[in-house]
């Protein structure tokens, strides 16, 4: 018995389960001593684990002469449990009667551990503690059938967080899980005790309401949960406050099974982004439709460049003082056989979305310095092209290198090219951006801030931009002769980027009095169908031999 005395834990029974012998190992691991075990039946150590119908099959074999082989949890003294993989060997008397029983185990605990925290976090998230999607699809399922079973509905929601991306990005990763930790507390002090919430991955999260009738009950707690994530988050030395966008939907008018109302949760959440965030949205069956759309127009426009269905139109820019064209503005066209024109305003949200943008932001812009190259080339030579480039083209590491191939390969300088960019931009990463514009200004290209207005930027940040101009948003131009605050608006940003030595570009002029408001405040730009719709290069080609809009004839449209 020496050697096993050194690793495995030994002990004999009589045929009624008195220990008549244990070893030093099996004293180690269950913490009594041998004069505390010898004469109790093995039984104390019982765990309390084990189903009745477990143990008393292990007897049944042992009794009747057979080896069992098997794990058991057991109770060291103290109350703590280990876990022992045993083996039980019956000795056999003359009549092949067990009148003893021989068991050799082998300490598991550790490695029973390890495999119940694999299975912990098979089914729970490792970052925030609540259960993760593989769980939450699981319990959904069951909840399916028990609603069912009993006649009652249900409301599934989903959550995503706003910006969220943005707090990663400029504060780093691990302030942003520790908002997800905080994020997920908070969640669950507004539930029910019997409502269910998961963390699905990311910035999303999943909540189950079970037995609720009544959509005014979910938007009662949606309420509760937007108004306790309004309460700032101090984490570290910073007070993040955070915005969510809620998709609902219900069973079983919504669906019928887990997978279907989950996919229906999550379109609607994703609408409820689409159309502002920070809101809420149920699922209607609508949804699907705009969503089949989407996929149709994400897979038409994934061939769009190469089809040649992509074109552009050019919006001259005129001096208001002098009714000069000193650039045009390219703008995207996507015409489909049989289809026409399709809005910028169904195709742009998608090329973004799905990363597309990308390969169609650089086919706009080697597009439209080829134009202009070759509008120098025709006598036009002061003459600016303005191209929008989307956040996520800014934000790629190359940009800067992909667009000086684009200048080199089409023979424009960069003095000719002007790159418009929303506000919303330039809160992202503040010293990245600045970074970047100033590396841009330092080769000589444009900057311009498109829509300024309508987004999140803060004055005391503008003063840092290496910016060339700023383009008052058409919203604000509508009703600039007869409203009021219009009016301020306007004259303030033309005031404020003159103080800054920025040029003011107004877009969106279409009547005379809009045209003599922005003159008579020394706006020095403006764009809109007063002087042209956008055009075709060719058309354009017409424009630019005008040379200049004359008072005459700012009422073409």
């Amino acid at each position: 018995m020496n050697a096993l005395d050194q690793s495995l834990l030994v002990a004999i029974v009589n045929r009624d389960g008195v220990f008549h012998y244990v070893n030093s190992k099996f004293c180690e691991v269950s913490h009594y001593g041998k004069g505390e075990l010898l004469g109790q039946n093995q039984s104390f150590l019982d765990s309390g684990c084990h189903s009745k119908s477990y143990l008393k099959e292990m007897w049944r074999m042992i009794q009747t002469g057979k080896v069992w082989k098997g794990e058991l949890r057991n109770r060291r003294k103290g109350g703590t449990f280990y876990w022992v993989d045993t083996t039980i060997t019956p000795f056999l008397n003359g009549n092949n009667k067990p009148y003893q029983y021989l068991i050799i185990q082998i300490d598991i605990t550790k490695g029973k551990a390890a495999e119940e925290r694999a299975r912990y976090l098979a089914h729970h998230d490792s970052l925030t503690g609540i259960p993760n999607r593989t769980k939450f699809n699981d319990f959904l399922t069951h909840a399916v059938v028990e609603a069912e079973k009993n006649q009652q509905t249900m409301a599934i929601l989903v959550l995503d967080l706003d910006r969220f991306k943005m707090t990663n990005d400029s504060l780093g990763h691990r302030i942003g899980d520790q908002l997800l930790e905080e994020v997920a507390g908070r969640l669950r002090t507004c539930l029910r005790g019997r409502d269910f919430v998961a963390r699905m991955g990311g910035d999303e999260f999943a909540i189950l309401l079970p037995d609720i009738s009544k959509d005014n009950d979910v938007v009662l707690l949606i309420q509760r949960i937007f108004d306790s994530l309004k309460q700032p988050f101090q984490i570290a030395s910073q007070k993040i406050v955070v915005k969510g966008s809620f998709g609902i939907c219900n069973y079983p008018k919504d669906g019928e099974d887990a997978e279907t109302l989950l996919r229906n949760a999550e379109i609607a959440m994703n609408d409820a982004k689409q159309k502002g965030k920070g809101r809420f949205n149920f699922y209607v069956p609508e949804l699907h439709k705009i969503l089949h759309q989407t996929l149709k127009i994400e897979s038409a426009l994934s061939h769009a460049i190469e089809l040649e269905e992509l074109k552009l139109h050019y919006q001259p820019l005129i001096n208001l003082r002098t009714g000069e064209i000193i650039g045009l503005e390219a703008l995207l066209r996507w015409e489909r056989p049989n289809e026409g024109l399709i809005s910028p305003v169904h195709f742009i949200p998608v090329a973004e979305e799905t990363g597309l943008i990308l390969p169609i932001g650089e086919w706009v812009l080697r597009t439209a310095c080829e134009q202009n190259r070759a509008w120098h080339e025709m006598g036009h030579g002061s003459l600016t092209i303005s191209v929008n480039v989307s956040s996520l083209q800014f934000e790629q590491d190359d940009f800067i290198e992909r667009l000086d191939r684009v200048t080199n390969a089409t023979g424009l300088s960069a003095q000719y090219l002007k790159l418009e960019m929303t506000e919303s931009l330039f809160l992202k990463n503040t010293e990245k951006i600045i970074e970047r514009l100033n590396h841009l200004k330092a080769l000589g290209y444009k900057l311009s801030i498109d829509d300024f207005g309508t987004g999140y930027s803060s004055l005391s940040y503008l003063k840092r931009f290496p910016i060339d101009s700023l383009k008052i948003d058409r919203s604000f131009v509508n009703n600039i002769a007869n409203d009021a605050d219009d009016a301020v608006i306007a004259k303030t940003i033309i005031s404020l980027a003159h103080n800054l030595r920025l040029i003011v570009v107004a877009e969106g002029i279409e009547s005379e009095e809009q045209l003599v408001f922005l003159q008579e405040h020394q706006c020095d730009v403006g764009q809109g169908y007063l002087f042209s719709r956008p055009v075709p290069s060719e058309n354009a080609g017409t424009l630019l031999a005008k040379k200049s809009y004359r008072r005459k004839e700012k009422k073409h449209r």
